[in-house]
């Protein structure tokens, strides 16, 4: 297909034929890779329809998005003159997929002040956002022009509204939309399952959950995550029985709940079965999985076991590994720990706060400061020194300070360095969230 495409491009390059719209639209509808797209965005370019002709503009833009390239979305949507609001629908949900609810927002203000009138899935792309910031001021007041646009009747709108007035905290609000729904489905009692975890706690959630016409893998493991969440780990396996009892199959979501279960409890027999029930379905080959079942085991005392699902992990990120670290630290065993450290720096994953506080716990309790053959004083503490300002919490600053100054005190040698004493002596404690 690929090639084909290329020969249909060329084809109409070589006898001249205008690139009309029809062409174009073509094309962007067989295109299959991002190369393709690419090579059609320069023809468009250089035929004069982009940005000229908005339905073309619109078309790559929403194809680049598709292709998981937001960045270079969101560059040509900057070049179109007049966006359609699919268009505009479609970059709010670029910046939902990475979590910049403002930008959101934002994009969603721009549609209004451009004179276009939002449909529901725009409207649902901003309720999601304002749900995202927490923000219900906003949410209300897109819950207002939802009114005045007619839109309060459509199954999708409500469901966001109710998922929208739980996420802000406010149930009376998401019962009051739910109460007033001729029509529900599984998504509209899934999110008014999710109000009550959020706002009215576990026992509510399950009374209500008992009463739900409609049960699905997703309302199952929202009741299990939220025990877990709530600190009722036995309940939340007794719960995960009566799924699978029922036939329903465990997502990757409802696999870690379980795992984080007993992992609290320290149920290694339970965690053992639960893995092999994983490997038998193919449910334990996500990373997401494997990183709980690591956790799972180091927590029930079985670090060889959790060091085994670490070393079958394809692409490691930063919570695989400091997952191990922290566990191998608080196992004692503090070289470990640290030679993990270092894998990790030449793997290129940038350590995050956590990180940095187990290996600097293992330093500092283990006494590896600069013995034998890791030198791992300076490179930890200037690493601590450039990402202590991405930590969030005022206790993990002062734990990591604590420890630096620990380490500094061990090892006399690092003490004359130029700056790094001053330089950890003035950090700041307070959060930082640039």
């Amino acid at each position: 297909m690929g090639l084909w495409l290329v020969f249909r491009v060329l084809l109409f390059e070589r006898k001249g034929k205008g690139m009309n719209r029809s062409i174009f639209h073509y094309l962007l509808n067989q295109c299959k890779t991002i190369r393709e797209l690419q090579r059609i965005h320069a023809q468009a370019l250089a035929h004069g329809l982009h940005p000229n002709h908005q339905s073309v503009s619109c078309k790559i833009f929403r194809s680049y998005g598709e292709f998981g390239h937001p960045a270079d979305a969101c560059k040509l949507f900057d070049e179109i003159p007049h966006p359609d609001i699919i268009s505009f629908t479609s970059l709010m949900s670029l910046h939902l997929q990475s979590d910049l609810h403002q930008k959101a927002i934002f994009v969603f203000s721009h549609a209004i002040a451009s004179a276009h009138r939002p449909d529901g899935f725009a409207a649902v792309g901003a309720l999601s956002a304002s749900g995202g910031l927490g923000d219900q001021r906003i949410g209300r007041a897109v819950h207002g022009l939802i009114f005045r646009w007619g839109l309060d009747s459509e199954l999708v709108v409500c469901n966001a509204l109710i998922d929208m007035y739980s996420r802000c905290g406010k149930f009376e609000s998401a019962q009051a939309v739910f109460d007033r729904m001729i029509l529900k489905d599984e998504v509209t009692w899934g999110s008014m399952l999710y109000g009550y975890m959020k706002c009215a706690g576990v026992d509510s959630a399950l009374s209500f959950f008992y009463h739900m016409p409609i049960k699905n893998t997703v309302s199952w493991t929202s009741l299990i995550t939220g025990h877990v969440q709530g600190k009722q780990p036995i309940k939340s396996l007794e719960l995960f029985g009566r799924m699978l009892l029922e036939g329903h199959c465990p997502t990757d979501i409802t696999m870690v709940g379980v795992l984080s279960a007993c992992a609290d409890i320290g149920a290694l027999d339970l965690g053992r079965v639960i893995h092999g029930y994983g490997i038998k379905f193919n449910a334990a080959s996500n990373r997401i999985v494997k990183n709980a079942l690591m956790d799972m085991y180091a927590k029930s005392g079985s670090i060889d076991m959790a060091f085994s699902v670490f070393e079958e992990v394809q692409s490691k990120d930063a919570f695989t590994w400091t997952t191990m670290i922290s566990s191998f630290t608080v196992q004692g065993d503090g070289r470990k720990a640290v030679e993990l450290f270092s894998d990790m720096l030449r793997s290129g994953i940038l350590p995050n706060s956590v990180t940095f506080v187990s290996v600097l716990s293992a330093c500092s309790h283990s006494g590896l400061i600069q013995e034998g053959p890791i030198n791992v004083s300076s490179e930890l503490t200037w690493l601590l020194i450039i990402r202590m300002n991405w930590i969030n919490h005022k206790s993990t600053a002062q734990t990591g300070k604590s420890i630096s100054k620990g380490i500094l005190m061990r090892d006399p040698s690092f003490a004359h360095s130029r700056t790094a004493p001053s330089a950890i002596e003035g950090i700041s404690l307070e959060p930082s969230y640039a």
